[in-house]
């Protein structure tokens, strides 16, 4: 079978993983595009454990997700995911900093006086995420206190993932509009 499948377009591929969820097919697919996609992403990244991390995400989601997943270039797409896992990736990475910067100069003061300025603007982010609408308020601290994913919060709440995206969305776009100045580096640092 693998040698039929070696000469298979990535249409005829792609038809038999989609259609007939033929493991065979992936296989070739991984066997086609996994070296070119990893160079690809190290080319990026210069960092060969996490492309091929990255590229290995890649290739799990085109299995777990090929009943809803609609590719028609196969080439294009996948080039396209490492394009997005990579930046992704960078915009974690560049935010992770940041935060850990934040969180040194925030906690790493031992003295009384920073001890309340902390928990007052911790109090103040709280008692703005307790204005939120009941059900907004329920996504949100679902979502940035119980690190529940949004699938996870959509079933759980019995909603749509749509759903609980604009509640979270809303409820980060009204905590930005109303906190104040000097919360707002502890809110990016908790919440974003």
């Amino acid at each position: 079978m693998r040698n039929k499948l070696a000469t298979a377009t990535d249409i005829e591929l792609l038809q038999l993983l989609f259609e007939e969820e033929n493991l065979s097919a992936f296989d070739e697919i991984y066997e086609r595009y996994f070296e070119r996609l990893f160079r690809y992403g190290n080319q990026i990244l210069n960092n060969q454990q996490l492309s091929e991390d990255i590229i290995q995400e890649i290739f799990v989601t085109l299995w777990t997700k090929k009943d809803v997943l609609q590719i028609t270039h196969l080439n294009a797409y996948l080039h396209q995911a490492v394009k997005f896992q990579t930046a992704k990736h960078f915009r974690k990475a560049v935010l992770t900093e940041e935060q850990l910067e934040l969180a040194e100069k925030i906690f790493s003061q031992q003295n009384t006086d920073d001890l309340v300025i902390v928990n007052e603007l911790t109090e103040e982010v709280n008692h703005l995420i307790a204005t939120l609408p009941h059900r907004c308020k329920e996504v949100f601290q679902l979502s940035r206190f119980e690190h529940l994913s949004n699938q996870e919060i959509a079933t759980k709440m019995n909603i749509s993932i749509r759903t609980v995206e604009t509640h979270i969305s809303n409820a980060l776009k009204f905590l930005k509009e109303n906190i104040s100045v000097t919360s707002m580096l502890l809110f990016y640092f908790l919440f974003l």
